[in-house]
Formats: C-alpha cells, sequence, structure tokens
C-alpha cells in the first residue's frame, strides 16, 4: 500500500509539472494603464485580449493654464504572435499592432486637430502576474486639419 501511494503521489506530481497551463493573458484579459505616444495617444488606458487579438483604448486631457488645452483618444488593434514565461513570475509577449489618434489643441488663439496612424511592433512584459510594461516599436505619419473645431 505504501508503494502505490508513492507511485500515485508521483504520477499526481508529474501530471501538475508537465500541465499546460493557462498564460497570464488568458487568466487576466484585461488591463488599465497608461499609454504615452502618437499613433496610440497620450493618457489612460484600458487592454483587452481575445485570445491571440486584442485591442486598447486610451484617452487623455491635459489643461495648460489659461491658454489652451489638449485632448485625445486612440484606439489600437493588436495581433499576439508568439509568448514566453520564465518561471511563475515573468510572462511577455511579442505582438503586431495598428493604431489610430485623434487629438488637438484648444484654446483662444486657435484650435487644431490632427489624426495619427501608425502600424508597428510591441512586446509586453507581465511581472507577477499583474504589473505590465509594454514597448512598442513602429512607424507613423501625422495630418493636421488646422482649424477644425470652431470655438
Amino acid at each position: 500500500m505504501k508503494k502505490l501511494t508513492i507511485v500515485l503521489f508521483l504520477l499526481t506530481l508529474s501530471a501538475s509539472v508537465f500541465a499546460d497551463e493557462a498564460s497570464v493573458f488568458s487568466k487576466y484579459p484585461n488591463a488599465a494603464g497608461g499609454f504615452y505616444g502618437n499613433a496610440a495617444g497620450q493618457g489612460l488606458s484600458w487592454q483587452h485580449w481575445f485570445s491571440e487579438f486584442g485591442m486598447a483604448v486610451s484617452g487623455g486631457f491635459m489643461y495648460n493654464g489659461g491658454s489652451y488645452a489638449d485632448a485625445n483618444i486612440g484606439i489600437e488593434g493588436q495581433y499576439m504572435f508568439d509568448n514566453f514565461a520564465i518561471e511563475n513570475w515573468f510572462e511577455g509577449n511579442f505582438y503586431l499592432f495598428l493604431a489610430a489618434n485623434i487629438g488637438g489643441s484648444f484654446g483662444a488663439a486657435s484650435n487644431s486637430v490632427s489624426i495619427y496612424p501608425g502600424i508597428g511592433i510591441g512586446t509586453e512584459f507581465v511581472f507577477a502576474e499583474h504589473f505590465s510594461l509594454p514597448l512598442e516599436f513602429g512607424y507613423g505619419a501625422s495630418w493636421t486639419l488646422g482649424d477644425a473645431v470652431p470655438m
């Protein structure tokens, strides 16, 4: 009986070691944070992974004294093509992104609106299952629409 108990214990242990654990992106698909960049916008952000496809939205507002204010909103589509894990405390992924941001400056002197599309590659590092640090590299463009919003 003692040998059977030891064999069952070892089988259970080996099954748990070789089990296919879910990645942190499937266990915790939502993330709140911040973005800073022309393609996706500047400000607070929310991200969600739908299996290998993800999306992020961001928006920000900054009041610059009495002269003018800046505002923007951005959206980003993402495709995760690889992920990795080192032990249980560090995971990450690599993804392609397509982003668009619209933003502008509004004030007494003038009101200008610009559109910023972008495309590139990104990586996201996750520490202790909850702390995420994305880093993106890409190409973008900008079009200034001028005084598009009358005040």
